[in-house]
């Protein structure tokens, strides 16, 4: 009889979201962003991140991020994105290449899935990262490496992931949400006074509100689907429509500025691919309503 075993240095699986992206602990936030901070200088630092150009998707951090006391996961996506450009300029290239590796390996490490192609690309950007890591020594942000404890657990991402699956399976920011569904806003719904009870309370209606929810749609599935074979085969184009009708309209966002302002038609064209912009404008403006209800039109 053959009998398989992990041993125990293998049952602890890496988190990706607490080691790599929370807002609390992370590799990124707690020490790359300080031992950076150390070398460029506080107040140059903030003003590089300031200088930044507004864009569609990246946030402007208009008082830099010196200020920021409390960071949550978003916050500290969007200082990935701009990290590396704010390191432009340090008098080494070396902590350039240190922190892009470091910023590949997050990103390598969050895939959903993994191929060997994949594994490899996130085992180079460690490589490269400890191959870079003394320029920080030299440059006297640390004395040594021995100490971090999420720096360490690098070492077995790639191994964990082989045996385990992608990260993804061990990321504590679902159950980390549903403390805001379950806790926070069951909290924020009592008068602070014997919460507990108020909380179970307003808990069981809440799953009471969504069973009867889902019992009405039950209903109306039902009804629409009521009739003879004949009327239901041809009406079913009908009911897909509807459905589709019922389905919400998926969210999306517009800028609040544009990022290239002041563009002529022909360099929407040229530029950006948009060769009917000219064609659908000139049709949109002729669909338009007049202002003036009073106003004649021209000879």
């Amino acid at each position: 009889m053959i009998i398989y075993y992990l041993a125990s240095r293998d049952l602890g699986t890496p988190e990706s979201h607490v080691q790599t992206n929370s807002g609390k602990n992370t590799v990124i936030k707690d020490h790359l962003k300080k031992w950076c901070t150390a070398i460029v200088g506080k107040k140059m630092f903030d003003s590089r991140f300031q200088a930044m150009p507004f864009h569609p998707g990246l946030r402007h951090w208009k008082h830099g991020i010196s200020i920021v006391k409390q960071w949550n996961g978003t916050d500290h996506k969007q200082l990935q994105r701009v990290f590396v450009p704010a390191l432009v300029g340090t008098p080494n290239a070396n902590v350039i290449r240190a922190s892009r590796a470091l910023l590949d390996f997050v990103y390598l490490a969050q895939y959903h899935s993994h191929t060997d192609e994949t594994l490899q690309a996130l085992q180079d950007a460690f490589n490269d990262f400890h191959a870079l890591k003394d320029v920080f020594i030299e440059l006297g942000c640390r004395k040594h490496f021995n100490n971090i404890p999420k720096l360490h657990s690098l070492v077995h991402y790639v191994k964990s992931i082989r045996l385990f699956s992608s990260l993804d399976g061990f990321n504590t920011e679902n159950s980390e949400r549903l403390h805001i569904e379950y806790a926070k806003k069951a909290y924020a719904a009592t008068n602070r006074k014997d919460y507990t009870i108020q909380m179970t309370k307003w808990l069981n209606r809440q799953e009471a509100v969504i069973w009867f929810n889902s019992y009405l749609r039950w209903c109306d599935s039902s009804h629409a689907t009521g009739g003879s074979d004949d009327e239901n085969s041809d009406d079913t184009d009908d009911t897909a429509h509807e459905a589709d009708q019922a389905l919400p309209p998926l969210p999306y966002r517009i800028a609040r500025r544009p990022h290239f302002p002041g563009r002529t038609a022909q360099f929407l064209v040229q530029h950006h691919g948009a060769v009917a912009f000219v064609e659908a404008l000139q049709k949109f403006l002729t669909n338009q309503p007049p202002q003036c209800a009073d106003s004649t039109p021209p000879a």
